[in-house]
């Protein structure tokens, strides 16, 4: 199992999380509560965590070319919707 990690700093961390979310519940099973959710993409996993000034997200996936498919699919959606913070999104 692959596991890729990404930090973005952002006061408004929560409502990416839920944005993400939201978003994504129209074509994937996700689960979210408050400060965590969690979206199932047919490729890989991804997790997510928010506190006051980060946005915290680990995607797991078995293989590298699904990994790939993960942090592409990920990087551009934190992009579009923190589109003004113009956050950097590094995969660890």
């Amino acid at each position: 199992m692959i596991m890729r990690t990404t930090r973005v700093n952002s006061t408004r961390a929560n409502t990416y999380l839920m944005q993400l979310c939201k978003h994504f519940e129209q074509r994937v099973q996700v689960q979210f509560d408050g400060d965590r959710g969690q979206i199932t993409f047919p490729f890989c996993q991804c997790k997510l965590t928010a506190s006051d000034a980060v946005l915290d997200v680990v995607l797991t996936a078995e293989y590298d070319a699904e990994m790939c498919l993960g942090q592409r699919v990920m990087s551009n959606h934190i992009d579009r919707f923190a589109f003004r913070e113009r956050p950097h999104v590094s995969w660890q």
